[in-house]
């Protein structure tokens, strides 16, 4: 007789163990073993049989009963079967060889293989510095047969991320902390100077080839946005209702940023000044400010957090990395680390703020959080590979504001929570906008330059927008989506409801798409008429 969870574990452990194989990068992501020496599969044959593959997936997916399941590999299911279904559509769609060179720099498979001192480093270090030369020009035959479907914007910020992943591998390479992991430096220190002549010449490529010629566009169409909204996501909002239900957040924000700022005998500027503050603190610094978010998130009473101990360590910074350059990994010891960068600059009013904003989103109040909340279902694979920025950002939102909320907060902070609730909202606006068509990259440069982002940082940004269309809707969403869930409970349950339990389970699946926990936890017609009060004006 058929069993619909023994046929769904099998699908799910052979389709991970070959995916990883054609996309290492998201293995050392998800940190699992066993693939650090591998790179992206970007060969016609290889993609050709990763298609065919998925196809056959897909259809032993269908012949699951997926209502028979239990609730958690019910979920898993549908993160299972988005991601497959996402991923095939993409490469008979869009080949991103044709339109994303960033994709061809192997920097940030480096830093995941470098972030935890592994069995045999040294070893992955060196066969994945052996094939980047032949890698990089083998891509660069790739992109001159795309030059004219090129976005500039990606073609510059990858012209500056392989420039400056040169500085990255020299620092990484003659850094004490692989010293101290790697006895055979002087083959690593070979290997990473070949590469850095393979990463120039691709710069020089992108600069004086493809740049001249390059004249694709950013966004990806909304039919192809769309459907990264429904498999990646789980949200199906209509794109009129989205930008209406953003327009009226946004209203809101800046009235109570002008409220706020009249109460502290003020005027609120349009955004508040972005500077670059030099990072000249080290681990342990990092780690007394951690500690101090911990005490104030657990004084809070907001919610419960892990036992299990999160420390900061510090590796160099890797072009590419989002801000700080933040990474968070859980190690089966239980325990977790978050991972700074140790040079460059931070894109705030101070530093001290961004590194708390840092620990909000990636330590206590965000990943490790959510990694220990419940370590089984956490831990889940389809769960480590879950694109959650629905619920990742939204609760950030979400926290940022509550804490700064709380009587005994610095005023500040509650101001500074708004102004990125705000900014957030623009960058949804933006999200929609570019991938629908109704902005372009020049437009969308203007807008940025309205947030302080200029030069460099807003080409770096607006390539994030672009290489994944639909994740910065989707936080903002999942942020307004997430307070229209928390009003519905309190309305349902009056003077019974306490915000600790409710978000306790809310973080219960670890790190996955909130409509997803949304209607797993709390029930479907929640799901319902939270969208109702987000999406109806």
């Amino acid at each position: 007789m058929p069993d619909p969870a023994s046929d769904l574990d099998a699908l799910a452990d052979e389709f991970y163990a070959v995916w990883f194989r054609y996309r290492p990068d998201l293995a050392l992501a998800a940190g699992v073993p066993g693939y650090g020496c591998l790179l992206p599969a970007q060969d016609d044959d290889e993609l050709e049989a990763l298609i065919s593959w998925l196809e056959s997936l897909l259809l032993g997916l269908d012949e699951v009963d997926c209502q028979s399941l239990d609730p958690d590999r019910r979920l898993d299911y549908a993160l299972l079967a988005g991601s497959a279904r996402l991923e095939h559509r993409e490469l008979r769609a869009l080949d991103w060889r044709r339109r994303d060179p960033l994709r061809f720099l192997p920097l940030g498979e480096i830093h995941l293989l470098t972030l935890e001192p592994a069995e045999g480093l040294e070893d992955w270090l060196v066969r994945v510095l052996t094939q980047v030369p032949e890698y990089l020009r083998n891509a660069q035959g790739q992109l001159r047969e795309a030059a004219g479907s090129l976005s500039p914007i990606l073609v510059r910020v990858a012209a500056q991320e392989a420039d400056e992943g040169r500085c990255y591998l020299r620092e990484l390479i003659r850094g004490p902390w692989l010293r101290g992991h790697c006895p055979g430096l002087s083959q690593l220190e070979s290997l990473a100077e070949l590469a850095c002549d393979a990463l120039a010449a691709f710069r020089d490529l992108l600069v004086d080839d493809l740049l001249p010629h390059a004249v694709g566009p950013l966004g990806c169409g909304g039919r192809h946005l769309a459907l990264r909204l429904v498999e990646l996501h789980f949200m199906d909002p209509d794109a009129s209702k989205a930008a209406e239900a953003l327009s009226r957040a946004l209203s809101r924000v800046e009235e109570t940023i002008r409220r706020l700022a009249q109460a502290q005998s003020g005027t609120a500027p349009d955004r508040l000044e972005a500077s670059k503050v030099p990072m000249t603190s080290g681990a342990a610094q990092y780690q007394a400010l951690c500690e101090g978010l911990r005490q104030e998130i657990q004084a809070s009473g907001l919610v419960n957090l892990p036992q299990e101990s999160l420390r900061v360590s510090i590796r160099p910074r890797c072009p590419g990395l989002e801000g700080l350059g933040v990474s968070y990994r859980a190690q089966d010891a239980g325990a977790g680390t978050l991972y700074l960068t140790s040079g460059g600059g931070v894109d705030a009013a101070g530093a001290e703020a961004s590194l708390r904003d840092a620990c909000l989103a990636a330590g206590w109040g965000g990943a490790h959080l959510m990694a220990f909340a419940d370590r089984h279902r956490a831990g889940r694979m389809p769960r480590r590979l879950a694109n959650a920025r629905s619920l990742t950002l939204g609760w950030h939102l979400y926290l940022g504001r509550e804490l700064a909320q709380r009587p005994e907060a610095d005023p500040s902070r509650h101001l500074a929570s708004l102004y990125r609730q705000r900014e957030h909202l623009l960058l949804a606006q933006l999200d929609l906008d570019l991938h629908r068509g109704l902005a372009d990259g020049d437009e969308a440069l203007v807008r940025l330059a309205a947030l302080g982002y200029e030069g460099p940082m807003a080409d770096a940004l607006l390539a994030q927008l672009a290489r994944a269309p639909g994740d910065a809707l989707a936080g903002a969403l999942g942020w307004l989506l997430l307070e229209a869930a928390r009003a519905e409970r309190e309305a349902s349950e009056g003077s019974g409801f306490s915000p600790r339990a409710f978000h306790d389970r809310l973080l219960s699946q670890g790190a996955v798409p909130l409509p997803l926990v949304l209607g797993s936890v709390f029930g479907e017609a929640l799901w319902r008429r939270s969208c109702e009060r987000v999406f109806s004006d």
